[in-house]
C-alpha cells in the first residue's frame, strides 16, 4: 500500500516541510507535479495509447477484469472514470528527480533513493501496467521536472531609481561613567 500512495507521500512532505521552514519551494514542486500531470493525462486519453494499454492490462488481468486494473494499476479515479491510463506515479516521482537536479549542489542522498524507486515503479509499470508506455511519463516527468527547476529561480529587476546610501554626518558621543570622564 505504501508504495502506491508513496508519490503522494513525498509531495505532501515538500509542502509541509516548506510551510514548516517558511519557503515556497515546497508548493512550486507539488504545483508543477500537478500542471504537468495534466500532460501525462492528456496523453493517456489518446485512443491508440489507451486502448492498447487497455491490452496489456487485459492480458495481464486474466479473469478479474476491472478488479485487477483498480488495484494494480488506477488507484485514482473520478467516479467510474480512470483519471490516466499511464502511470502517474512515474510521472510524478521523474518530476521530483528532475527539479531536483537542477539544484545548484543536488544532493545525491535524496536523489540516489528516488532513483531506486524510480527504477522499480517503472519496472512494476512496466511489467503489470502500461508496458513499453511507461516511457511516456518517464519522459514527460524527466524533462518538464528539469524545466520547472529551471523556472523556479525568480529573476527581481529594479523597478526605479532607489538607491541606498549611507549616512554621510558624523555623530558624535561624549560618554561618562560615574565619576569617569
Amino acid at each position: 500500500m505504501f508504495y502506491r500512495i508513496f508519490p503522494f507521500v513525498i509531495i505532501s512532505f515538500f509542502v509541509i516541510y516548506s510551510i514548516i521552514i517558511g519557503e515556497i519551494t515546497g508548493v512550486l514542486v507539488a504545483s508543477g507535479a500537478l500542471i504537468t500531470s495534466i500532460f501525462t493525462i492528456g496523453i493517456s486519453g489518446i485512443s491508440a495509447i489507451r486502448d492498447k494499454i487497455l491490452e496489456f492490462r487485459a492480458a495481464q488481468s486474466g479473469d478479474y477484469g476491472n478488479q485487477y486494473d483498480t488495484t494494480h494499476c488506477n488507484i485514482l479515479t473520478f467516479g467510474d472514470t480512470v483519471i490516466s491510463y499511464l502511470p502517474l506515479s512515474t510521472h510524478t516521482i521523474s518530476f521530483i528527480i528532475g527539479y531536483l537536479s537542477t539544484a545548484v549542489d543536488p544532493n545525491l542522498y535524496i536523489l540516489i533513493p528516488l532513483a531506486l524507486f524510480l527504477l522499480i515503479d517503472v519496472s512494476y509499470n512496466y511489467m503489470r501496467c502500461a508496458g513499453v508506455f511507461v516511457i511516456i511519463p518517464l519522459a514527460i516527468g524527466l524533462i518538464l521536472g528539469v524545466g520547472w527547476g529551471k523556472l523556479k529561480t525568480p529573476v527581481f529587476t529594479k523597478t526605479g531609481e532607489e538607491t541606498c546610501s549611507a549616512a554621510t554626518t558624523k555623530v558624535a558621543f561624549n560618554c561618562r561613567r560615574r565619576g569617569i570622564n
